[in-house]
């Protein structure tokens, strides 16, 4: 294993510095080949039931007391946070996305402080710069 993460780490110096390697695509394909390669590996929930009721009683052990305990504590949170400084953090984070001489993993870490959810700042990240793709191709 060691010997696989010195290669590694010898592909990206070779491209200079990380930044290089992601907007290249290299960091990319290399994810996409590791991948490939352990995929048949893989096996995803869908994969191991026969039909929609199966699968759906996979999931009957769910409390809904609980589900919905959750919902309204998320609900409570978003409403007792300050909207002004989600918005805040929300533009800061399309401002990393524009420019890249700020610093966006600073302005992720600025949108979690400010209660941004994972899922918001996700969101709203994936909406600037796409899905799934090198930033050189955003």
């Amino acid at each position: 294993m060691e010997a696989k993460i010195l290669e590694v780490i010898a592909i990206v110096d070779a491209a200079g510095v990380m930044l290089n390697a992601v907007e290249s695509g290299l960091m990319q394909r290399m994810i996409g080949e590791s991948f490939g390669l352990h995929q048949e590996k893989i096996i995803g929930v869908n994969s191991c039931y026969d039909d929609e009721a199966s699968h759906v009683a996979a999931f009957s052990h769910l409390d809904p007391k609980l589900i919905d305990e959750q919902l309204a504590t998320l609900k409570r949170f978003k409403s007792e946070r300050s909207q002004s400084a989600v918005q805040k953090a929300l533009d800061g984070l399309s401002n990393a996305a524009e420019n890249r001489n700020i610093n966006i993993m600073k302005k992720t870490v600025e949108a979690s402080d400010a209660n941004v959810t994972h899922r918001e700042i996700r969101m709203h990240l994936r909406d600037k710069l796409g899905y799934g793709y090198p930033l050189i191709a955003a």
